[in-house]
């Protein structure tokens, strides 16, 4: 199998500019960097609600034009409920 830390890998690779959120239980074990390097814009922790990732799916895409994001920071955000 794959990890989703792998896809965002793959992904971002094909297509920089594409806005990437990760959902996961495991958070504390992804390095920031890491996670900037795969492309991801925003990480969700498991067990999240519908408004969490309605909101967190709204705040990347608001915040993601042309792969960066519009107040001038990293883009990584961590959702929580």
């Amino acid at each position: 199998g794959m990890t989703g830390l792998a896809l965002a890998h793959r992904l971002h690779a094909m297509r920089p500019s594409l806005p990437i959120i990760i959902a996961t239980g495991y958070s504390q074990l992804l390095l920031p960097d890491d996670l900037e390097r795969a492309g991801v814009r925003r990480v969700l922790e498991k067990p999240f609600m519908e408004e969490d990732l309605l909101r967190g799916v709204k705040e990347t895409l608001e915040t993601s034009h042309v792969g960066a994001p519009r107040d001038g920071t990293r883009g990584i955000g961590t959702s929580r409920n």
